[in-house]
């Protein structure tokens, strides 16, 4: 993931191959001009690459910053850039404003997302992002998505949700039949595990994704089993 918190209005052919080249997120910085970034184009901001994030700023209010610059070709989404707490050069903190502290969130909640599930790919990390903002009058219009970042939804987006309906059947006194649903395409596997009364849960099988029931045969004659399945 790079964090670009800087720009100016030169087109550079060789930068955007290396954009194109590059098989990570890229998070431009919208720029702090007040301007339409789609009729006065900045860069990288501007690049088009399908691995790129413009981000432009909101105030506390989840306005638009007042010298944010915007566009909906051009900005994809606002994320917080005003009073921006930050540290300094000469060793202290205080509040500073702009775009190139908006990008800087997005690419933290992407470092997040695949800290989290390291084996989604760039183009799943970015749509998260940008298809779980929260829709903000003030930016109608002036983003793409017309949204703020939502890091709370973008992680949830990538995170398999949890199998429910767990139920466990009795077939004799060595099987106990386990049915479960499946709540997420995006699960890799499940882990069936068990534990007897008070001990520790150990897992049993690890199955492919498409599962919603196992079979435990190797169950004792009257011993209490507690089971639980995680995609």
């Amino acid at each position: 993931i790079i964090n670009a918190s800087w720009g100016g209005p030169g087109f550079s052919q060789a930068l955007n191959d290396a954009i194109d080249a590059f098989p990570g997120l890229f998070v431009a910085a919208a720029g702090n001009d007040g301007t339409n970034n789609d009729l006065s184009p900045l860069y990288p901001a501007c690049y088009t690459s399908p691995t790129v994030i413009t981000v432009a700023a909101t105030d506390q209010n989840d306005a638009l910053w007042a010298l944010s610059n915007f566009g909906t070709t051009c900005v994809d989404l606002a994320a917080p850039g005003k009073n921006i707490y930050s540290d300094s050069s000469v060793g202290f903190v205080s509040p500073l404003d702009g775009t190139s502290f908006s990008a800087p969130h997005v690419s933290g909640v992407a470092a997040l997302m695949k800290a989290q599930e390291p084996n989604r790919t760039t183009a799943e990390i970015r749509s998260a992002i940008l298809n779980n903002v929260d829709a903000k009058a003030g930016l109608s219009g002036k983003v793409a998505t017309g949204g703020r970042l939502n890091a709370r939804a973008a992680l949830a987006a990538i995170i398999p949700l949890a199998p429910t309906g767990l139920a466990g059947t009795a077939a004799s006194a060595t099987q106990v039949n386990l049915t479960w649903t499946d709540n997420s395409a995006g699960e890799t596997g499940y882990e069936v595990q068990r534990k007897t009364g008070s001990g520790n849960f150990t897992t049993l099988v690890t199955l492919a994704a498409n599962s919603v029931n196992h079979s435990d045969m190797t169950t004792i004659e009257a011993t209490t089993y507690t089971y639980r399945v995680r995609a």
